[in-house]
Formats: structure tokens, sequence, C-alpha cells
């Protein structure tokens, strides 16, 4: 492929509003529970066991909190919350001591888990050369997929049958792209952190290689603390993109 590039001066940039009005949808940020203990999802907060289950435990108290307020007010619908890894869902389902199959309740609902095996975590923007030999096989990809739509009827049927339902996934997950959620399906989402990838791992590491090689080490740097923001910001909108589906979702 040829590199083309356009001179700054002939982009034009366009950011529109939502097709949502803004009275559809409500937005809230929780950094303490109501008895006014600090929720910290990072670092300090999580750097043991018992740190992070008490972390997990006071976002459980939010969820129950919002979800109670939820109920009164007489609305009905699906409730989704999503985490930043199966590790963190698994400590959650640990810490709440919520079974993880789909016939246990939570808050009177029925619980739905997004399973590892389900889908493989996956970085947006990022190409990964496999080998023939590594590839995939096929029955395992229909043995996924059928999982996946059985999951997803089943939750969609209890919603259909009792009105509400938790669903359980994980960002950059199967269930994080290309799902449907629209109307009672998805009427209250909790994001439980923000989607950052490790600052540890290969992808970020060679991606800030490569910019620092290309644009030097300070540009690079800057560049790859952009890239970094970027995979964050995709995969929270990829989420949210699974819930608000028209301009009358609510």
């Amino acid at each position: 492929m040829p590199n083309i590039q356009c001179p700054e001066s002939n982009v034009i940039r366009y950011s529109g509003p939502h097709v949502i009005p803004r009275e559809n949808c409500v937005m809230l940020s929780f950094g303490e529970t109501r008895s006014d203990d600090e929720i910290l999802l990072s670092g300090a907060g999580t750097s043991t066991q018992d740190k992070c289950e008490q972390q997990l435990l006071n976002v459980n108290s939010v969820i129950r909190d919002c979800v109670q307020r939820f109920d009164a007010s007489g609305k009905r619908g699906g409730i989704a919350v999503f985490f930043t890894s199966y590790a963190r869902l698994e400590s959650f389902r640990k810490a709440t001591k919520i079974d993880g199959n789909s016939n246990v309740t939570f808050m009177g609902r029925k619980c739905f888990f997004e399973q590892k095996e389900s889908a493989a975590e996956k970085f947006n923007s990022i190409e990964l050369q496999i080998d023939e030999s590594d590839r995939e096989d096929p029955d395992d990809a229909s043995s996924q997929s059928n999982y996946l739509s059985s999951l997803l009827e089943s939750y969609k049927q209890a919603i259909d049958n009792e009105g509400t339902a938790f669903l359980f996934a994980v960002f950059r997950g199967s269930l994080a792209e290309g799902i449907d959620f629209s109307d009672d399906y998805c009427r209250l989402l909790f994001v439980v952190g923000m989607p950052f990838i490790s600052p540890v791992c290969d992808e970020y590491d060679d991606m800030k290689h490569f910019l620092q090689q290309r644009h030097g080490k300070s540009d690079g740097a800057r560049r790859a603390s952009e890239w970094y923001m970027v995979q964050m910001k995709q995969a929270l909108n990829q989420v949210l993109g699974r819930v608000l589906r028209h301009r009358r979702d609510f």
C-alpha cells in the first residue's frame, strides 16, 4: 500500500451531537459509596487480594443502591455490568458470593455470566499474524458461537418473561461488540473501571518501541500515550454502543 499523507490544512474535523436526547440518558460516576467508602480500582486500592475484595464489595454497594432506586422508579429491564478483565469479574463474583450459574439470583434477578472461553480478549487497531498451525479449530469456534447464542437467548428470555435480569461481561469480550441490547434488554449499564490495556503488556511495549523509532524518543512516547488512551476510549465506546441503539432508546 502506498504511504499517502494528507496535509493537515486539508483535514476537516467535525463532532456532531448524539442521536439520543440528553434527557434519555443519565451518566453518573461514583468514586465512593453512600457510606463514604472510597472506590479505588487500581494501584493501592487493589494491591492485595483483601484490598481488591473490599473495593469490589464497595462496587457491589453502589450497584445495589442504584438498582434499588431503579426499582423504586417503577422501571424494568436488563442490567449489564462490564468489567475490565475476566479475572476482575471472577473476583467480583467470589467477593459477592454470586454462584456462577444462571439459576442463581442476585437482587431477585437471574444472573448470566460471560465465560472466558466464549471470547478472546483483543486490542483494537492491532493485527496479529497467526501461523496456519495456530489457527482456531472450526469446531471450537462453532462451540463458542453456540454458547454465546444460548447465553444471549437465555438472558433476553429472562427479561421477556420476568422483566429483568443481570448480565456480567467483560470489555473486549464477545459481548462487547456486535450485540444488540436495545430497549428493555439493557436499561442500566455499570462500567466497573476504565478498560485501559496493561501498561506492561507486550502490545503496548511493541507499539511504544515502534512509535519511538519512527518519531523519536520524546514524540514517540507522547504518541504511545495517546494510543494508550485511544484503546481505552474505543473499548468503552464499543460497550456504550451495545446499549444506546436508536434515538428513542433510554
